[in-house]
């Protein structure tokens, strides 16, 4: 089968939650060469693959100190138990991120550097920005689409 047939045919399937929209990364799956049906479109196989694209979210030191004092008086929303980051709580995490914009996340279990393994799963799944790690709390952020939180554009701005 010549190789433009067999790009006509690519098939891709996208593995995400109905709730996410195009601001979240992108995220398909490799699957096994199948054959599409009987008679003249058997030769003809469909491909799936997987690739993301991360938009993680940068802030400058003083916008990140501005999320922390509004998040110092939030109490966490999310709890990732002792299965860790299953699909379920990545799901969690960002309807709530959609709903409150700044949440707290607590990771439980001993072992620090499982949870800022964690820390930057989620920030690069979800395209949030990593605002604070501290102890077994963990701060988002993302901006959704109703702005409820305005990020200072410089210092000068914090103090007004």
């Amino acid at each position: 089968m010549p190789y433009a047939a067999v790009l006509s045919v690519v098939s891709l399937v996208r593995i995400a939650d109905a709730r996410r929209t195009a601001r979240y990364p992108v995220v398909f799956r490799l699957f096994q060469p199948q054959t599409l049906g009987a008679g003249p479109n058997s030769s003809r196989i469909a491909f799936c693959f997987e690739f993301r694209i991360s938009m993680k979210i940068e802030l400058k030191p003083f916008q990140r100190k501005y999320l922390q004092g509004l998040a110092h008086g939030i109490d966490p929303v999310v709890m990732v138990g002792n299965n860790g980051l299953t699909e379920a709580v990545v799901r969690e995490i960002a309807i709530s991120l959609d709903a409150h914009e700044l949440i707290k996340v607590r990771v439980l279990g001993d072992d620090r550097d499982a949870r800022i393994a964690m820390f930057e799963q989620i920030c690069d799944e979800l395209g949030c920005a990593p605002v604070q790690h501290i102890g077994k709390l963990l701060v988002l952020w993302r901006p959704s689409d109703k702005a409820r939180i305005a990020l200072p554009k410089n210092k000068q701005a914090m103090k007004d």
